[in-house]
């Protein structure tokens, strides 16, 4: 899995508060809020995301493992330790044949639950990379999925702080793979001159 780096900052655009844009996200249709993405591609049921990982100390992680907790998904928290998740939880999971699972972490723990999952035969369907600025003025976006997904994800830029709220309903109104595209195409962020980024954070979902 390639990560591609892009510093810099989006610019400054209209903000939305977490709340908002969780309730915006996934409360009201996908087309009145995600823009260009039709609803009814967005509409087909995708697999259930059975867990979402999380590592508390990016509260950007957080605030995406609770909107897909508002989903019905169970919280797994990292750094509790990955061999303790992988056996209480993923294994199993991965044995049954059923649900997914999503995250919002660094990319090496993104590579390390992708690097088990292949050999129960899953592996990611979408995944975003977030540069966060340090000054607090946003993130940067590069979405590679559904078509779906990409064509709504300029979202992101529209929701300042708010965007891991954003990043979750996206995957909530992933569709079913069944009904996809059979390319990934990819979406990225504007860019303009701006101070480096503070980190870099992956969001993914593995089915």
């Amino acid at each position: 899995m390639q990560t591609d780096e892009h510093p810099g900052v989006v610019p400054e655009q209209p903000r939305f508060t977490r709340r908002e844009a969780c309730t915006l996200g996934i409360g009201l249709s996908a087309g009145a809020f995600l823009g260009s993405a039709p609803t009814q591609a967005l509409s087909a049921t995708p697999a259930a995301v059975r867990y979402v990982i999380t590592d508390n100390r990016h509260p950007e992680s957080l605030a995406f493992g609770e909107v897909m907790c508002g989903r019905g998904a169970q919280r797994l928290e990292v750094t509790d330790g990955l061999t303790r998740l992988w056996c209480e939880a993923l294994l199993p999971l991965w044995q049954s044949g059923d649900g997914a699972i999503a995250g919002l972490t660094s990319q090496d723990i993104c590579t390390g639950i992708a690097e088990q999952a292949r050999s129960w035969r899953r592996r990611p369907t979408l995944v975003g990379q977030h540069s966060i600025s340090g000054q607090g003025r946003g993130a940067m976006h590069l979405v590679r999925g559904p078509r779906e997904v990409v064509q709504a994800a300029s979202a992101l830029d529209r929701c300042g702080a708010a965007w891991p709220q954003m990043m979750g309903c996206l995957v909530v109104k992933r569709p079913a793979v069944g009904s996809r595209q059979a390319s990934s195409p990819v979406y990225r962020s504007p860019v303009l001159t701006g101070s480096p980024a503070a980190k870099s954070l992956v969001s993914w979902i593995i089915e």
